[in-house]
């Protein structure tokens, strides 16, 4: 398993990741039927941070890992908290992306943490693409 540095993640998230590195396969959750352990998450973690290197690649494989839907869902997603984070108003985000409030909202409630995952890809991404 690689070291949390090596994975190049910020030291922010030492803690958290601590906790995920440290569970064990035994720890199994009923998620909807199926079995789910830390360790497929970490697994998939180091899975997408080793193909997010490769553009076609990392495309390649979401699109095999995510029907169409879910991929479509999870591009919406990431407009609606990029929009989230200009400040644009929450009903408006979601007349124009054709959203639930419900579902803006929850992408606002994950902004409020400000060294939550989305924060943190918000200021790198702005910072790139000024």
């Amino acid at each position: 398993m690689a070291n949390k540095l090596e994975l190049g993640l910020p030291r922010a998230l030492d803690n958290e990741l601590s906790s995920y590195y440290n569970c064990t396969s035994t720890l199994i959750l009923n998620i909807k039927g199926m079995k789910f352990s830390k360790e497929y998450e970490i697994e998939l973690v180091d899975t997408l941070h080793e193909t997010a290197r490769d553009k076609r690649l990392f495309h390649a494989f979401l699109t095999d890992l995510l029907t169409p839907h879910e991929l479509g869902d999870l591009a919406v997603r990431w407009q609606i908290v990029k929009q989230l984070y200009k400040r644009i108003p929450q009903r408006r985000i979601s007349r124009n992306l054709k959203v639930g409030v419900a579902t803006v909202t929850r992408g606002s409630r994950e902004l409020l943490d400000k060294d939550g995952g989305f924060n943190q890809i918000l200021k790198k991404y702005y910072a790139i693409h000024k």
